[in-house]
């Protein structure tokens, strides 16, 4: 493409064409006017227009002012328009082409900081009523690789520019739009540019925020969910659950055990220790199974421990963040002598899968979910 008049103007920078961002370089290094008369054609293009071939060529504008090339990523054209058009506008001496140029890249920031029909920001974590639900893995934090689950995010995505609304200023904050609400680095590496301009331009006397950014709420990252199978006078039946929900950071682990307390009260009565007492799987993905432990040898408080070291348990998929187990934990055939109604793990369940303390879990042998027996 030899002939500036040749030399594309419709279009911006963006992350496989740098040729709008070169020319302006070679604009500066060179002081030649065809790549200057090519700079202003395109930044022309995008402010007031430009007369071609005996007619206004202009980009076209959303009703409340984006100037909008495309749907996929709307604000990142814009965006990068922006920052060409400052940095353009920082170097040209022609006063009417440097206002012209900076007030149109103010516009176009002010519109995705907040100032448009929607009078809402496109910046996740700043400004009025701003995107909750980017399309984006880690800041929604699914343990299970599901865009459904959690509903809501877990992170805040502070300062990710979302890729915004349609040709009519219309916008949904919708985690499963990637085209509307996706976030990239080539949608923020100029729009991070055109906030440093802003804080240069407008920004002096601001202070840091204090205590930013805030401290995110942890959740319980790794548990179990149980439920009673069976229960009777020889034996209970458990359905057990282990879950990796972790997410500060997300993370495999290969050391993951849980323990079951009981109580043996009722069997020492009856002459017979934690010993006689039987820990099978009916069920298992993979745990190994100890024989009943001490705990607290005067209240005869025992625990089996169920332990998936070895086991990657990582939150990364529906199958792969959670393992199951069905134990039973059985007296000898025929005593008819077992009460689960005081062993502490016991307390709570029912038929129905839940959450429970009592059944606490441990990483590499530390304590990281619910609660031991006191002692």
């Amino acid at each position: 493409e030899e002939w500036p008049e040749d030399w594309d103007y419709t279009f911006t920078m963006s992350w496989d064409n740098t040729f709008f961002a070169s020319q302006i370089l070679l604009a500066r290094i060179t002081k030649e006017n065809r790549f200057i008369e090519s700079t202003e054609r395109n930044l022309d293009y995008w402010t007031t227009g430009l007369v071609q071939n005996g007619k206004v060529e202009r980009i076209t504008y959303t009703p409340g002012g984006l100037a909008w090339l495309d749907q996929w990523g709307s604000l990142r054209y814009a965006a990068n328009a922006a920052f060409l058009a400052f940095v353009y506008a920082d170097w040209v001496s022609d006063q009417e082409k440097k206002n012209r140029y900076q007030s149109f890249a103010i516009k176009q920031t002010h519109y995705m900081l907040g100032d448009n029909p929607l009078n809402r920001s496109y910046v996740v974590g700043f400004g009025q009523n701003p995107p909750k639900h980017p399309h984006h893995r880690t800041a929604h934090g699914s343990w299970s690789n599901q865009l459904t689950n959690p509903p809501n995010h877990r992170h805040t995505l502070y300062g990710a520019l979302v890729g915004g609304p349609n040709a009519q200023d219309q916008y949904d904050d919708d985690i499963s739009d990637y085209i509307s609400n996706e976030v990239a680095t080539d949608y923020n590496a100029a729009f991070t540019g055109n906030i440093a301009k802003m804080v240069q331009l407008f920004g002096q006397g601001q202070s840091k925020l204090p205590n930013f950014p805030p401290k995110e709420q942890v959740e319980d990252e790794f548990f179990v969910e149980a439920a009673v199978m069976h229960n009777d006078t020889t034996s209970t039946q458990v359905k057990a659950v282990l879950y990796n929900r972790s997410g500060w950071p997300a993370r495999t682990s290969q050391t993951l055990s849980f323990r079951y307390y009981v109580n043996l009260s009722e069997v020492f009565a009856k002459g017979l220790t934690e010993k006689d007492i039987q820990v099978t799987a009916a069920y298992n993905e993979g745990a190994s199974l100890s024989p009943l432990k001490v705990y607290d040898a005067s209240a005869r408080v025992y625990f089996a421990e169920i332990d998936f070291t070895g086991v990657a348990i990582s939150p990364r998929g529906e199958s792969e963040h959670k393992k199951e187990i069905q134990f039973r934990i059985s007296a000898p055939n025929g005593s008819n002598i077992w009460d689960a109604s005081n062993d502490y793990s016991y307390q709570g369940l029912t038929s129905t899968m839940q959450k429970t303390t009592k059944i606490p879990v441990f990483d590499d042998g530390a304590l990281v979910f619910g609660t031991l027996p006191d002692k």
